[in-house]
């Protein structure tokens, strides 16, 4: 492959999905039911050099935020924010298409043959869980940039007499992708493990690069919330060994459908999908044997990664943090079938199989697209991931639970009527009520805290008419009755008399 059909080959990859990722994110105008996006964007107002008018919500975030700094950094110097939600999502997914990109050059160091490497960047790119996944303003995208990074650094400090220069230049790397996700903590190890053949010199500065960068971002950074290293503490301290033990059993139920939902957007698999899901897994095993000999530093880094995953307490969020391995996962299916270089047709065989295989998935995504909802009320929802994944079930199913959420949406946005600024609610939807009503708010508190009013520092309750954030419906009127009714709303989001009983979202207030 010349030089000219390279750059043929990397426009035809790169035009293209721009245009697709950007047109569909920025036509998502839901916010507040991603877990990230609204924190994401007030404290994308915080580091922004044109900040716009703050309010409790601002506040809220100045202090309990636990989000790493660099995404919302690159969000705010790119004008994105509360009052820039269309430049965040164009960032957002613009990142997804540089990802593939960046994956294609890591790709090309491997060793993996040009139109191999084209045609595992744009699998990659065109997976739905990508696209899907960039209409929310989520970090994925640029944490798998700087990853690539990272990896083509390492690559970098293999083929050069100036390897100091590169240690640093991946150890400022390797804290970036921690400032951009906190599981980036896995490149940590990685930087002994991958610069081990070069030497204890390079190991050295790559880790003061490392002290420094992140120092910076440290001294940056906004929020005073609970650290993930917090949470991992809480969850383990009392019962350390029952606790590892009942999550090691969680992660096993859940890897699997988490994998397969990730890599192929089946929701289940019987018959022929379990027979090749089976076949492919024994070439990722395969490759994987084949990489772990080279030493290479992202066998490193997938290993720890895994292990993090392994311990992170929230199983129902597998397959989101799976994501930022499906690029290592092809690869390494594709390492399974492709032993030699100079052998290249077997590895395009294998891509032109999951393509196949994978057709009807994307090619019922992409119809959801152009579907309008029943609806007309609803239909500002057909760019979100409720109604674009059409491995979710049955439209009429995917209708409900989209009129659901838009209930909820619709109640949130009331809440600032009774609600004062200066207060904040107890709520399970935070993230709805952070960017409706502008109002600060917490996870409900369980257990003698609830129980306790001097205790709590909210005197707002919303109460919703289902389980959420593990807690059961109606949540806490069952242990606080002396609550008072303030507002209620029925599931379509329509306000109601207090003794309505048809309303399934209230607000509350202590007596």
């Amino acid at each position: 492959m010349n030089k000219r059909a390279n750059l043929a080959g990397l426009l035809a990859l790169v035009v293209p999905s721009s245009c697709w990722y950007v047109w569909v994110a920025i036509h998502n105008t839901q916010l507040g039911f991603a877990p990230d996006d609204v924190v994401y964007l007030l404290m994308a107002d915080l580091y922004s050099p044109w900040p716009p008018g703050f309010d409790a919500a601002h506040d809220f975030v100045r202090h309990y935020a636990q989000f790493p700094p660099l995404f919302p950094m690159i969000l705010a110097l790119a004008g994105g924010g509360t009052g820039g939600v269309v430049a965040a999502r164009i960032v957002v997914a613009l990142s997804f298409v540089m990802a593939s990109v960046l994956y294609g050059c890591w790709l090309r160091v491997k060793g993996v043959p040009p139109w191999s490497a084209l045609a595992l960047a744009a699998f990659s790119v065109w997976w739905p869980v990508n696209w899907i996944m960039a209409t929310d303003l989520w970090s994925e995208g640029l944490y798998l940039c700087v990853c690539w990074l990272v990896l083509l650094a390492f690559h970098q400090t293999y083929r050069t007499d100036k390897t100091w220069r590169w240690a640093l230049v991946v150890g400022a790397l390797a804290a970036a992708a921690m400032a951009t996700r906190s599981i980036g903590v896995a490149f940590l190890p990685v930087i002994f493990f991958g610069l081990a053949r070069k030497g204890v010199v390079e190991i050295f500065l790559a880790l003061i690069a490392w002290i420094v960068t992140h120092w910076m971002f440290t001294y940056y950074s906004v929020g005073g919330g609970e650290s993930y290293v917090g949470e991992l503490a809480r969850y383990y301290s009392s019962s350390p060994w029952t606790a590892l033990a009942g999550q090691i059993a969680k992660f096993r139920d859940e890897l699997g459908p988490a994998a397969v939902y990730d890599f192929f957007l089946w929701r289940s698999m019987t018959g022929w999908p379990l027979a090749f899901a089976l076949m492919v897994l024994g070439l990722g095993a395969v490759g994987a044997a084949r990489e772990i000999k080279t030493g290479s530093p992202s066998v490193y880094y997938c290993a720890i990664y895994l292990a993090i995953v392994l311990l992170w307490p929230f199983p129902s969020e597998l397959s989101r943090f799976l994501v930022p391995l499906l690029p290592f996962a092809l690869f390494l299916v594709w390492r399974g079938v492709s032993a030699r270089a100079q052998r290249e047709w077997p590895g395009l065989l294998m891509v032109g199989a999951l393509v196949i295989v994978t057709a009807p998935g994307v090619w019922a995504c992409l119809q959801r697209v152009w579907t309008p909802l029943p609806s007309a009320e609803l239909d500002s929802w057909r760019f979100t991931r409720y109604w674009l994944d059409a491995s979710r079930g049955p439209r009429e199913d995917v209708v409900e639970t989209i009129a659901h959420l838009e209930g909820y949406q619709r109640a949130a946005k009331q809440i600032a009527e009774f609600v004062p600024s200066g207060e904040c609610v107890y709520t399970p939807q935070i993230h709805l009520v952070l960017w409706h009503a502008r109002r600060a708010s917490f996870i409900p508190p369980k257990g003698p805290k609830i129980e306790d009013t001097a205790t709590l520092i909210c005197p707002w309750f919303q109460a919703v008419g289902e389980t959420s954030a593990g807690m059961p419906e109606f949540y806490p009127i069952h242990v606080r009755p002396d609550l008072r009714l303030v507002a209620a709303w029925t599931a379509s989001g329509q306000r109601v008399s207090g003794g309505q009983t048809q309303a399934t979202n209230l607000l509350l207030r202590l007596p």
